[in-house]
């Protein structure tokens, strides 16, 4: 029997251009922190030491300390110059990327019937964010995050998708084992990966991503407003 969903946000619960929003993100960003460093090396840094937490793990270090180590290894700067325009980019301005992305009622839906299914929804996005960016977007996609007993960010993680050890991290938590879970994405590598330690696995379709071409092996394969009578029927 299946007690945990996990939910992927980006392109699964919030329709959006990855690559577009992801752009839009880099440029506010280093728009905001240019007082203090020109664009390009803050630029170069970000994306290297984001890199480097994907694929870099390090025993007993959160994703939030490993990304900022690798960072000030390539741009030394004084994090108390640049952490607070940070914070504050995400308080004042992250709000202004919410036109990149859209709202579809079914992801709600979706994440209610889950509920009303009597089981658990996990908010399972890819930990490369800090919890407020993440809560920012849950509340774009027209869902209140109290709706999940767990949502994974750079602080809480240890490992990234499509490292296995991530989701394993995710059943440990939920103390369910693989069969009894099910993950719902729309990336082909990072998401349908939790398959291959037996999770189920439901692909939406509709912001599909699969940089690799990689054969799209889910169980279940659907678009996003099929997704709520999906999981009405999977969780009966």
């Amino acid at each position: 029997m299946i007690k945990v969903v996990c939910f992927d946000l980006d392109g699964t619960l919030l329709p959006m251009d990855q690559g577009r929003f992801i752009k839009g993100y880099i440029e506010a960003l280093a728009a905001k922190v240019a007082s203090v460093t020109p664009a390009q090396p803050f630029i170069n840094a970000l994306l290297e030491a984001t890199a480097a937490m994907v694929m870099q793990p390090e025993a007993g270090r959160k994703n939030e300390e490993r990304f900022w180590r690798q960072f000030y290894r390539r741009l030394p700067l004084p994090e108390n110059v640049l952490k607070p325009l940070i914070d504050e980019f995400y308080r004042q301005d992250f709000d202004r990327l919410q036109k990149e992305t859209c709202t579809a009622a079914a992801a709600a839906q979706a994440v209610k019937a889950v509920k009303e299914a009597g089981r658990t929804a996990v908010l399972a996005t890819n930990p490369l964010f800090p919890r407020l960016a993440v809560e920012k977007r849950v509340a774009w996609a027209g869902i209140a995050i109290e709706e999940f007993s767990h949502i994974t960010t750079y602080e809480s993680e240890y490992y990234c998708k499509p490292d296995v050890r991530y989701y394993q991290d995710v059943l440990a938590r939920q103390n369910v084992l693989p069969e009894e879970c099910l993950m719902v994405g729309n990336d082909v590598e990072e998401d349908l990966v939790a398959g291959t330690i037996g999770v189920q696995t439901v692909l939406v379709t509709d912001c599909l991503i699969n940089a690799k071409g990689l054969p799209e092996k889910a169980d279940h394969k659907v678009e996003l407003q099929q997704l709520p009578a999906l999981l009405q029927d999977l969780l009966r």
